[in-house]
């Protein structure tokens, strides 16, 4: 299995994967964030902007499959 797919991300690292997943303005994000989001392979650039390579799609998905669902019990 991937690398990026592995390693923990920081809350903060998390929330920037998801602000570029769902399209959100980038320019608020930090460069240590993305920075480390690239070397994980899970972002890359693209004309002026990052968007989520397979590996980063495959990510957040785990992070939605992992957030709690109202009313379930965990």
């Amino acid at each position: 299995m991937e690398r990026g797919l592995l390693v923990e991300l920081s809350p903060n690292e998390e929330s920037a994967l998801q602000r570029i997943a769902f399209g959100f303005d980038q320019t608020g994000l930090r460069l240590d964030y993305l920075t480390r989001l690239k070397l994980l392979a899970l972002v890359e650039p693209r004309d002026s902007a990052l968007v989520l390579t397979a590996l980063g799609a495959r990510r957040v998905a785990t992070l939605h499959d992992s957030a709690p669902r109202p009313g379930k019990a965990r």
